[in-house]
């Protein structure tokens, strides 16, 4: 079986690759690829940069398509926002976080000079923007276009997903904790 665990987007996204058959595992974080610390793009740099075959299930570790959580993510306003941030750093190609701290002024002069220089990239980037203004929302069609989008990001990069599912953590030991388990268990 090959799964790919993931936390698709937002603050420290990253993928784990765990293919059983195999015996292999691959774990990366988005800004390893990027090089942008605390990187909020979601894993596509990881999908573009390395080959994956074609996967049995995607986990992914959050289900809050109520948004109960208040943090924006797995809502369909975040999947355009995302496609926006794609196509923004497209425009201004970042090589590290400063380069995305530019004032708003420097940033619409970017996407302004990209109309001539990169039209599809100017167009496509006013494109999300007006999808992004007309969308509803509600927690079905949430988890439905983060479906989509996730499907996208895969294909895209010649990557079939056979099924998608959505953990709830109910508890999560912390990651030093684990490690300290590990240690004693290895001692008896």
């Amino acid at each position: 079986m090959k799964i790919i665990g993931t936390k698709f987007c937002g603050h420290d996204s990253a993928l784990c690759f765990i293919d059983t058959k195999q015996q292999n595992i691959f774990a990366l974080s988005t800004e390893r690829v990027t090089r942008i610390k605390h990187d909020s793009m979601d894993i596509t740099p990881i999908l573009e940069t390395y080959q994956f075959p074609n996967l049995d299930c995607v986990a992914h570790s959050y289900s809050d398509f109520d948004d109960k959580g208040k943090d924006g993510e797995l809502r369909k306003k975040m999947t355009i926002t995302k496609d926006i941030e794609k196509t923004l750093r497209k425009i201004i190609e970042p090589k590290y976080i400063k380069d995305l701290s530019i004032s708003r002024r420097e940033k619409n002069s970017k996407i302004f000079k990209a109309l001539f220089t990169k039209p599809g990239l100017f167009f496509s980037y006013y494109f999300h923007k007006y999808r992004r203004a007309l969308t509803y929302e509600s927690p079905k069609i949430n988890r439905s276009a983060y479906v989509k989008y996730i499907r996208n990001c895969f294909s895209k990069n010649s990557i079939t997903v056979n099924e998608i599912v959505f953990m709830t953590i109910i508890y999560v030991m912390p990651h030093h904790l684990t490690t300290y388990h590990h240690f004693l268990m290895n001692l008896q």
